[in-house]
């Protein structure tokens, strides 16, 4: 789920993007309506409290994983990993595929290096290294 259609810029083109099935994943409505809702709608606010953030989205399959349909693996975790250019801070979500509320996101921020030790991806590797060490070792206002 790289971009929640109410996310992207007002565009029919882009919001008809959102929705191809390369943008999609299996998600339990008790998670997709609460607590990942609330999720993508703090990060509209803080991109727009900022001026510009980047943000990465993406499913993990970790253990025993459901399958639905003709083979369609569905993740056992989601996360979102978020960088903010203008203040050089990096602040990260891994949040468990079950139902959770707006109060519940606290406890799911961790470390970008943990979400990178989860997912072997390199988040901010553009970036000078000791400011993307600095950054992705632990949440941002920890």
């Amino acid at each position: 789920r790289p971009a929640a259609s109410a996310t992207v810029d007002s565009t029919y083109k882009a919001m008809m993007e959102s929705f191809l099935l390369t943008n999609m994943a299996p998600q339990l409505p008790g998670l997709n309506r609460q607590g990942w809702k609330h999720l993508e709608s703090y990060i509209r606010e803080w991109t727009n409290e900022r001026g510009k953030l980047y943000v990465v989205t993406g499913a993990m399959y970790s253990g025993a994983h459901g399958i639905i349909g003709n083979g369609v693996h569905v993740p056992t975790h989601f996360y979102k990993v978020i960088y903010d250019p203008i203040h050089q801070g990096a602040i990260a979500f891994l949040v468990p595929h079950r139902k959770i509320s707006k109060s519940d996101l606290p406890a799911f921020i961790v470390s970008v290096d943990e979400v990178e030790r989860r997912t072997g991806f390199d988040f901010n590797n553009l970036l000078d290294d000791a400011i993307e060490d600095d950054m992705e070792g632990f949440p941002e206002g920890t």
